[in-house]
């Protein structure tokens, strides 16, 4: 779920929670995820693994999970435990870069990142390796901080805004050296930390943005591969390949810090904002609509080792509208062929859509049943208990654990 929204939705509140130290190392041995034969197994046994569990999210001055002044590690034990305990084996978490308020990564006017931080964050991680539980970090762009802000050029007329991200060259060099800084911060607190991590999601919701060069009506735009693409003919075609290049100069630069990590990329689909599928460039007049989500089949032939996919449908007619918009079968055959598993990251249910925790229920555990049915490897509930949205989204805990009963089942029947 895109922060900014909820930002301008109003929907954070401040949490006083207290906090924690690098949690103490367990005898027993660590569950980790590895990928074989185009599905997820037990590193240490060989054993197929489906994923199934929760957006872990704290929401004050944006994801403020890792805030020193406010990250709990017992809380996230007594998480890790419970879920465990019920079947669950995965946890997504944000790593905040927002570095104009409190609790991130990084903190404006200081070069680097926040040894605090990073310590929450390695402490987070032991202790769902203690519990034996994996967390997918989801990375966001870089933070705005020397040194990662040192060789950045000026936009040319041709990128705009957001779309620097992924289109201008010292934007990806930023995001590689930060890539690179964080997994070694997290191994100088705690080497172990990182064989909880499940995955690394390069940035939420990956997509380029309602700004040129998308919305230009001619001229021309080189891309960082160095190809140049005429706009608009080639709008498409600049999207795809500028998402492949991108995604592989992440993964390199990941592997390059971790060797054994696995690397996700997720999208929302083209329905959740109006489009009717690649190639549709309109703007609508919701500016939070004006987003195109990078192209899942051209996800699929970069080197992630995994889609990760988000949904929010109503019901059943909008969710074949969401697989429809994002090319579902080839995605299917493709994800097939290629041996990348396709994970839900987040589904989750409105409350201006659904007014009672009971109908939530009953359409989140039918929507984790349909995943099921379409072969996804996995899927995870937006949140497990964000009670900072608690005005907008049912979070799983709501209404005495209703949704998260209701999802155990599910995970108990497939």
């Amino acid at each position: 779920m895109n922060a900014n929204r909820w930002r301008a939705l109003g929907c954070w509140a401040l949490l006083a929670l207290g906090a924690g130290c690098v949690a103490p190392p367990s005898s027993e041995k660590s569950f980790r995820v590895a990928l074989r034969d185009g599905q997820f197994v037990e590193r240490a046994s060989g054993r197929p693994v489906a994923l199934r569990g929760f957006n872990y999210i704290r929401l004050f001055h944006g994801h403020g999970t890792f805030d020193p002044a406010h990250y709990d590690g017992a809380a996230a034990s007594a998480v890790f435990r419970r879920l465990h305990g019920d079947g669950f084996n995965v946890v997504r978490v944000f790593i905040s870069t927002q570095v104009d308020a409190p609790g991130a990564v990084a903190l404006q006017g200081q070069a680097g990142l926040s040894r605090d931080y990073l310590r929450n964050a390695a402490d987070f991680l032991m202790r769902a390796r203690r519990e034996r539980v994996v967390v997918i970090l989801s990375m966001e762009q870089f933070p705005r901080v020397s040194p990662y802000t040192e060789r950045l050029e000026p936009l040319p007329a041709s990128i705009h805004g957001l779309n620097a991200a992924y289109l201008a060259p010292g934007y990806l060099r930023a995001k590689e050296k930060y890539l690179g800084a964080f997994i070694a911060g997290l191994q100088q607190v705690e080497p172990r930390c990182l064989e909880a991590v499940c995955a690394y999601d390069l940035s939420n919701e990956l997509c380029f943005f309602g700004a040129p060069p998308f919305t230009l009506a001619g001229g021309t735009v080189t891309a960082p591969n160095g190809h140049t693409y005429r706009l608009p003919e080639q709008r498409q075609a600049l999207a795809d390949d500028a998402a492949v290049f991108y995604i592989n100069r992440m993964c390199a630069a990941i592997r390059a810090a971790q060797p054994d990590a696995l690397v996700c990329a997720g999208v929302f689909t083209y329905r959740a904002v109006g489009k009717t599928g690649p190639g549709d460039f309109r703007l609508d007049k919701a500016g939070w609509k004006n987003r195109y989500p990078f192209r899942p089949l051209a996800i699929l032939r970069s080197q992630a080792d995994f889609l990760d996919l988000h949904f929010y449908p109503s019901n059943a007619a909008e969710f074949e509208r969401d697989l429809q918009s994002i090319e579902f079968p080839a995605v299917q055959r493709a994800a097939r062929e290629l041996g990348k598993p396709v994970v839900a990251g987040e589904f989750g249910a409105f409350k201006g859509t659904f007014p009672t925790a009971a109908g939530a229920a009953q359409w989140m555990a039918e929507l984790g049943g349909r995943y099921a049915a379409l072969g996804c490897a996995g899927w995870l509930y937006w949140t497990l208990d964000t009670h900072e949205q608690s005005s907008e989204l049912w979070h799983a805990r709501d209404a005495d654990d209703l949704i998260y009963r209701r999802l155990r089942t599910v995970l108990l029947q497939n």
